[in-house]
């Protein structure tokens, strides 16, 4: 018998602090920043990136969701880039225009390569996909991420298995943005993810 899951990716809620290069810096929202709720339903499966920004969007948008955490959906680390401003991170970085060119040969001081953390969200997506065929219902999840982890699962989704510095910087991520993929489970136990809009 054939099961349909539905998936909602958010990107987190527009940070305390903008103009700077965030991954790993852990921020909290702006708390005037208006975030409406999307559900009251306990019964979707939220799932949030460990970091503040993404943890506090989880809670507002669902008030009355548990939340679980999945270290996977945490933002790029860009090493000593992170959390500094855009402009002073062009004047002082000779390699910052090299690693947007081409962020599979370059690596941000101290930061993630882009091969690792490509293979962080797709293991995490793979394993995902192979515990979600064995569920015997129907299933609804939110989860409340990044915008690099969104542009990765996007252009997977869409057949790009290594994208490049151009493709990432085509896709504009705003702040609340939702990514919708459902999954089809055939009679086999195979997934078949779709990109709905």
């Amino acid at each position: 018998m054939n099961r349909q899951h539905v998936l909602h990716f958010f990107r987190h809620a527009k940070p305390i602090k903008t103009g700077v290069l965030l991954g790993k810096t852990n921020i909290s929202i702006d708390p005037t920043y208006e975030i409406k709720p999307i559900s009251h339903n306990s019964h979707i499966n939220l799932i949030s990136s460990p970091l503040k920004r993404c943890t506090e969007t989880a809670s507002r948008l669902f008030p009355f969701g548990q939340c679980s955490i999945e270290p996977a959906l945490r933002e790029f680390d860009f090493g000593c880039w992170d959390g500094v401003p855009y402009e002073q991170l062009w004047q002082e970085n000779s390699t910052l225009g090299d690693f947007w060119h081409d962020p599979w040969s370059t690596k941000p001081p101290q930061g993630e390569s882009m091969v690792h953390f490509h293979t962080r969200v797709m293991t995490w997506w793979t394993q995902f996909l192979t515990e979600l065929v064995t569920s015997p219902n129907n299933q609804t999840f939110a989860f409340v991420t990044h915008a690099g982890v969104m542009k990765l699962l996007l252009l997977h989704l869409m057949g790009v298995t290594k994208p490049t510095g151009q493709q990432l910087a085509n896709l504009e991520i705003g702040y609340l943005s939702q990514l919708k993929v459902v999954v089809l489970v055939d009679e086999n136990a195979k997934a078949w993810p779709k990109v709905v809009f």
